[in-house]
C-alpha cells in the first residue's frame, strides 16, 4: 500500500525538505494551493518537490470547497449562483494545471462534486474531452451505480467519504466499508482502489492500493510531533520502556501518542529523552542529512504572544521521516502478518469480504 502524505508549498519548507531529509516520499498536493498562482513560481516549487518526493497524487480541492460551501450555509451566507461561479473557477484552473503539468503527477483525481455524483461525471467527462484521464472518485453514501460505471471502465477509482462525518461512529463506518468492498470485489476484484484522507492504521485492515493522509502535516502545523506505536527496538533509552507501553496501550491505531513542545523544553525530561533518541535512530538510518537534536526543534524564547518559538520547517522534516518509518513499517512482512491473523480472526467468527485476502 502506497502512502501519500499531505505537503503544502511554502518555500522556506521545501528548502528545508531538501536540506535534511535522505529520502524520498510519495506526495499529494491540492490544486487549491495553487488557485491564481504564478506559473513560473508553481514550475520552480515542483522541480524542488522532485528532489524528495517520487510519486505526486494532485487533488482537485473540492474537499476545501466543500468545507467552505458548508460553513457558508451554517452561517446563512451562501449563495449558489456564486458558488457555481467559484466552482467553474476552479474547474478551469484545475485544467489549466493538468495541462501543462499533468506529466509530473503519478496520479490526478477527478473535478468532483462532493455529494452530487452527476455533476461530478459530467466534469470526468469534461475532462476527458480535453484528452485527460482523471481518477474519477466515488462517494460514500451515492448511487452505487456510479461506483459500478467506474470499476468496469477505469482501472484506479478514488473512495471518498469516510474521513469526514466525524459523528459517523467507527463501527458504523466499518460495515460501510465491508459492504463497499463487497461491491468492489463482485463488480471488478482486480481494482486498483484509492482511499482520500485515510490516515488511521484502523483503515489499513482493508486492501487499499494507495491512501492519502495530511495527519502528520497537520499535527507538525500545531507543532505537536506524531510517534507510532512500532517503535524500534535499537532506540534504547531509561525510559524507553514506559514510553513503549504508553504508545502500544491501542496497537490497532498504531498512531497514537503525540509529543507536544512544550512536553520537549524541559533539558532532561524522559520525552526529551526519548525524543533525542528517536532523532538519533533517523541519522543513524541515513534518513536525516544532518544530525538534529530536540533542542534544534524548539527555541528557548518567547514570542510577543507569550508562545515558544518553534523551528516548523525542521519539525515538519522530522515529523515526515517519522511517518517514513511508519509506512516502511506498515509495508513489512511483520505488520502485514499482524494484520492478517486480525483478519482470520474475523473470518473465524463470520463470513467476509476479506476471504483471499488474508492468507
Amino acid at each position: 500500500m502506497k502512502i501519500y502524505l499531505t505537503i503544502d508549498f511554502e518555500m522556506s519548507r521545501l528548502e528545508a525538505y531538501i536540506r535534511f531529509l535522505n529520502f524520498k516520499f510519495p506526495t499529494e498536493l491540492s490544486n487549491f494551493l495553487f488557485f491564481s498562482a504564478n506559473d513560473e513560481i508553481v514550475t520552480r516549487k515542483l522541480k524542488m518537490l522532485s528532489e524528495v518526493s517520487d510519486s505526486i497524487l494532485y487533488d482537485s480541492g473540492a474537499f476545501t470547497l466543500h468545507l467552505r460551501a458548508m460553513k457558508q450555509k451554517a452561517k446563512g451566507t451562501f449563495n449558489q449562483a456564486e458558488h457555481e461561479r467559484t466552482l467553474e473557477r476552479h474547474f478551469q484552473n484545475y485544467l489549466q494545471m493538468l495541462h501543462k503539468h499533468s506529466k509530473k503527477f503519478e496520479l490526478y483525481a477527478n473535478f468532483d462534486v462532493i455529494e452530487d455524483p452527476e455533476r461530478s461525471a459530467q466534469y470526468q467527462s469534461r475532462m476527458e474531452k480535453q484528452g485527460l484521464r482523471p481518477m474519477p472518485v466515488y462517494h460514500r453514501g451515492t448511487d452505487l451505480r456510479y461506483l459500478k460505471y467506474y470499476l468496469e471502465n477505469y482501472e484506479y477509482v478514488g473512495i471518498g467519504g469516510f474521513a469526514y462525518h466525524s459523528s459517523v461512529s467507527w463501527k458504523v463506518k466499518q460495515e460501510m466499508l465491508k459492504d463497499l468492498w463487497r461491491f468492489i470485489y463482485n463488480v471488478n476484484p482486480n481494482a486498483k482502489i484509492h482511499g482520500f484522507g485515510l490516515g488511521r492504521a484502523r483503515y489499513f485492515a482493508f486492501p487499499w492500493c494507495s491512501i492519502d493522509t495530511s495527519r502528520p502535516f497537520r499535527q507538525a502545523v500545531w507543532t505537536k510531533l506524531l510517534l507510532i506505536s512500532y517503535i524500534p527496538e535499537e532506540i534504547k533509552f531509561s525510559g524507553a520502556r514506559e514510553i513503549k507501553r504508553q504508545c502500544s496501550v491501542h496497537i490497532a491505531d498504531l498512531i497514537d501518542y503525540s509529543i507536544s513542545k512544550f512536553e520537549l523544553m524541559q533539558p532532561g525530561s524522559e520525552k526529551r529523552k526519548f525524543m533525542d533518541a528517536i532523532l538519533d535512530y533517523l541519522y543513524e538510518k541515513k534518513m536525516l542529512k544532518e544530525k538534529v537534536k530536540t533542542k534544534d526543534l524548539i527555541f528557548s524564547a518567547k514570542t510577543t504572544k507569550g508562545k515558544h518559538k518553534v523551528d516548523t520547517p525542521l519539525w515538519m522534516c522530522i515529523q515526515f521521516a517519522i511517518s517514513k518509518l511508519l509506512t516502511d513499517y506498515i509495508n513489512s512482512k511483520e505488520f502485514q502478518s499482524f494484520v492478517s491473523e486480525r483478519l482470520k480472526n474475523e473470518l473465524k467468527r463470520r463470513k467476509s469480504i476479506f476471504t483471499g485476502v488474508a492468507k
